[in-house]
């Protein structure tokens, strides 16, 4: 099949389209980016002129030709974001198989509807199955990439993301409706209608990226003021154990003193009841005197070993903890500090059950 002039000009306007669809999808695939950050825009052009030549020369003719065509260019344009050949070729055989499930779906739909088979269409109805299929691959790229954020746990909000995804149906919906009512001999109209088209949906995936920036941004301070919290308590909790400890320090002269007195006058009674009181404090400070060997462990346990005391939990310490590992002291003192709080306080409401 030959397509006449009109068409032709409609294949390389959607070809834009599918160019840029394809250069986010390749972005999804590969977050870190081309390998060649220099290069990376003119192997898009180059893949743009490549595949719309062999399609308005040969591919409009021979099908296999152009699936085999667009295979190879799009394997090409993997190659600058990875060295591993079957990275490659996943990212090759996604990008095809995503065009041919969309032309699939627009080519049943269109025969149902009544319009014939592919090589039946007129312009309005070529037009038509062009944009919808564009329309379905940047609606998979959308929905795959929001996919993708989600696992990272930002999320868009339903009402933004509906209207991500009726925006460019809309668009298409508008632009079809329009052009069935442009003569032919205005087609000029189409031209520009479609080109809108396009920049219009250009720009939506614009917004949607920078919403997720935004989202991003906004759940990565929130993580960081919860762990600023967390690590303020922990600091606090410490510092209060340290003081703790250093003021029964300083009175243990004044201890021994008073029960020096009270040998000396053979208050016996007295000296016992005496000691009592001071094991009861000083319990306080047997408790936490936690060596894990690891600075961060043996700092938040013992600062929160007055806390367990009160809840009546038996602490039972086995094992050691190198000094040095492969994870930040920040990190550690969050995460420790955290399964420390949430384990008293299981055992905390075990009891009151009880």
């Amino acid at each position: 099949m030959t397509l006449p002039n009109f068409q032709m000009l409609i294949a390389t306007i959607a070809n834009v389209f599918e160019t840029y669809i394809i250069f986010r999808l390749m972005r999804i695939l590969f977050p870190q980016g081309s390998r060649l950050k220099q290069l990376e825009f003119v192997s898009y052009m180059m893949y743009f002129a490549a595949s719309s030549a062999v399609y308005l020369t040969i591919g409009q003719k021979n099908s296999v030709i152009m699936l085999v065509s667009n295979i190879v260019f799009c394997y090409g344009l993997s190659i600058q974001y990875s060295k591993m050949p079957q990275k490659q070729i996943f990212a090759a055989t996604l990008v095809i198989g995503m065009g041919l499930l969309a032309e699939s779906v627009v080519a049943i739909a269109l025969l149902v509807l009544g319009f014939g088979s592919p090589a039946q269409y007129d312009n309005t109805t070529y037009l038509l199955s062009q944009l919808s299929t564009m329309t379905i691959c940047y609606i998979i790229v959308l929905a795959w990439k929001n996919l993708r954020r989600n696992r990272d746990e930002v999320e868009i909000p339903f009402i933004y993301w509906l209207a991500i995804i009726l925006i460019p149906t809309s668009i298409l919906f508008i632009t079809a409706v329009f052009n069935l009512v442009v003569s032919e001999s205005q087609a000029w109209l189409v031209v520009v209608s479609v080109t809108l088209m396009i920049g219009f949906n250009i720009l939506v995936f614009c917004i949607f990226e920078r919403l997720q920036e935004y989202y991003q941004d906004k759940l990565d301070k929130e993580i960081l003021a919860r762990q600023n919290n967390d690590y303020v308590k922990k600091l606090n909790a410490i510092m209060e154990s340290n003081e703790r400890i250093r003021m029964i320090r300083h009175n243990s002269i004044e201890h021994i003193d008073a029960l020096e007195g009270l040998i000396k006058e053979h208050d016996n009674d007295e000296a016992l009841n005496y000691l009592t009181r001071i094991k009861k404090e000083l319990s306080v400070g047997e408790a936490a005197n936690i060596r894990t060997g690891n600075v961060i462990v043996d700092s938040v346990s013992n600062a929160l070993a007055d806390r367990i005391q009160k809840s009546g939990i038996k602490i039972e310490r086995k094992g050691s903890i190198p000094d040095k590992l492969r994870i930040e002291p920040f990190d550690l003192c969050v995460i420790f500090g955290n399964l420390l709080d949430n384990a008293i306080e299981a055992v905390e409401q075990s009891q009151n059950v009880g």
